[in-house]
């Protein structure tokens, strides 16, 4: 009967993990992340849609991380002590995590982690029970620009909803449709694809920018190898690396798609900005890149 409750208790709060992540995925869109800094796991942006105003003093707000490889095996050290690991460490690709930030006593808490691998697949959601302590925000790190982000920007004056209300015995099923109905959708997933060529471009994870692309791309004249090549060299002459994109607009249409954008790209020696098109196509149920067009 202990064991029965349980395991009642462990399926609620997996439901309740999934229906806030479905809660605040419409409303944070790939065009939403805006980068922050460069950390000891990564890179780490932050929705400045997702911003609210817990109380008088405290903001909360989400970070998406974008893990480098020494990241990438303390996190799967962490996924193999609770039993959600993947094959390799390499398949870890992206964290979310929710944070409170007190702007008056300069402080900041963790409240929720959520782990993807590489294709956008949730491997870990923390417990909604299980948040950190409060911790001094140290000068010149990740937290105080993002106390400098929040304290100052204007938020929607309420308080972060739990989603407990939403969720009862009636209704579990209606929970696990909604979640796979926007993991199914064509457009979440080409701005996952779209995030994730950003993310490795900008990082310089070849690798994975690479594989963003179609095997037949085509761009001024390049194959995607001879483009793959060229990108390569640019980075390894370029130092401080910064690209934005906004006003993304996705169409998609079964097997294919397009993403038009405005992109900023800023180095040490070189900056421009303009209208960016990419088409996609779907190969192995997979979005590829085929063309690119500025």
């Amino acid at each position: 009967m202990e064991k029965r409750r349980h395991n009642e208790t462990r399926t609620f709060q997996i439901l309740v993990c999934l229906l806030t992540l479905f809660l605040f995925a419409n409303h944070t869109r790939a065009e939403d992340w805006i980068f922050c800094s460069e950390s000891a796991i990564g890179a780490v942006y932050y929705s400045k849609h997702s911003i609210k105003k817990v109380n008088e003093n405290v903001m909360s707000i989400w970070t998406q991380n974008v893990v480098n490889e020494k990241a990438k095996t303390k996190y799967f050290s962490i996924l193999q002590s609770v039993g959600k690991a993947p094959v390799n460490p390499h398949l870890i690709h992206y964290v979310f995590e929710l944070s409170e930030i007190d702007c008056v006593k300069e402080k900041t808490k963790d409240l929720s982690t959520i782990i993807y691998d590489e294709k956008g697949h949730m491997l870990y959601s923390s417990p909604k029970d299980v948040a950190g302590g409060w911790n001094s925000i140290l000068p010149d790190s990740v937290a105080e620009k993002l106390k400098n982000i929040v304290c100052r920007a204007p938020a929607a004056s309420q308080k972060v909803v739990a989603a407990e209300s939403a969720v009862t015995d009636n209704n579990p099923d209606q929970v696990n449709l909604l979640h796979n109905d926007m993991a199914q959708s064509g457009e979440k997933a080409v701005r996952n694809l779209i995030t994730r060529w950003l993310n490795g471009w900008q990082s310089g994870d070849m690798k994975i920018y690479r594989s963003c692309y179609a095997p037949d791309f085509i761009s001024r004249g390049m194959n995607r190898n001879v483009w793959s090549s060229h990108k390569t060299s640019v980075h390894r002459k370029s130092k401080n690396i910064r690209i934005r994109i906004e006003e993304l607009q996705i169409s998609v249409k079964e097997n294919n798609a397009t993403a038009t954008f405005t992109q900023y790209y800023h180095s040490d020696i070189f900056k421009n900005s303009g209208i960016k098109k990419l088409e996609l196509r779907k190969i192995n149920d997979e979005w590829k890149i085929y063309r690119e067009i500025m």
